[in-house]
């Protein structure tokens, strides 16, 4: 976070708030992945020992209860650490005026890596524990250890499918996601009504951050001498900052006459 907000060179004019991003993304590949190869391929050692030789599912019962106990208490942390994510989400949601959605939603839009790799991290966390609970759970009541094999490659399979999820939603942001289509609908009004904006030709957006957006717009305004132009764009720029204030833009304006190749905004 504090190096995303460094002061750039000339080699990124942009700034270098991806550097989150690429964070969210080796968190998934390198944490989750790995994580999540070590506990499957631990599990099935474990029950390849356990078929060839069937004493080893004989279960010490005192050990498995302190593994159980370690389980609940990690259960109730996660969980709390669940609920914080989920405030924050509510929060800021509610901070840029953003309709309240379900978690899976927030996560599938939200441009902030980090809350996503929190959210995600949480949640697998609770899941996996569930199933080595459950699977712990079993063997002492059935006095079988294949059962506790069985929960830790659970656990493996959990953290590698949440590791392809989040390199799939942090590599998104990485290569460069526009602004979600309620934002955008504010930016196109408070555009095409700036005064002097006859037409709105074209607009392109980027987050470079969940909180930083470039903004590039081409737009017919009523007269086209040099004075009035450098007039409108300063208006177009104030209106737009006025209208999404919790937002840091870098915008872009060109006045220019419409013609069939615009892409309509």
């Amino acid at each position: 976070g504090r190096f995303s907000r460094r002061q750039t060179d000339g080699d990124h004019p942009f700034g270098l708030y991806r550097a989150k991003y690429l964070a969210s993304f080796v968190v998934a590949t390198l944490l989750f992945f790995v994580g999540g190869f070590f506990s499957t391929s631990e599990a099935v050692k474990k029950l390849i020992a356990i078929v060839e030789h069937p004493a080893l599912r004989d279960v010490n019962r005192m050990e498995l209860l302190v593994v159980f106990v370690v389980v609940v208490i990690s259960a109730v942390l996660e969980g709390y650490g669940l609920h914080q994510s989920v405030k924050e989400a509510n929060e800021r949601m509610d901070r840029t005026d953003t309709p309240r959605m379900g978690m899976f939603r927030f996560w599938r839009h939200t441009k902030s890596a980090e809350l996503a790799s929190v959210i995600m991290e949480d949640t697998l966390a609770l899941i996996g524990l569930g199933f080595a609970g459950g699977g712990i759970g079993l063997a002492m009541l059935l006095d079988n250890e294949m059962f506790d094999a069985l929960g830790g490659l659970m656990v493996g399979l959990v953290l590698i499918a949440g590791s392809l999820l989040l390199a799939f939603k942090s590599g998104s942001l990485l290569i460069g996601e526009a602004v979600e289509p309620d934002t955008r609908m504010k930016i196109v009004n408070a555009v095409t009504t700036t005064p002097g904006v006859e037409r709105l030709l074209n607009m392109q957006t980027v987050h470079m951050s969940e909180d930083d957006i470039l903004l590039c717009v081409k737009v017919q305004t009523s007269k086209l001498d040099r004075d009035y132009d450098v007039e409108t764009v300063d208006k177009i720029e104030q209106a737009v900052r006025n209208a999404l204030p919790w937002y840091n833009f870098e915008i872009y304006v060109e006045p220019d006459i419409y013609s069939a190749r615009h892409v309509q905004a």
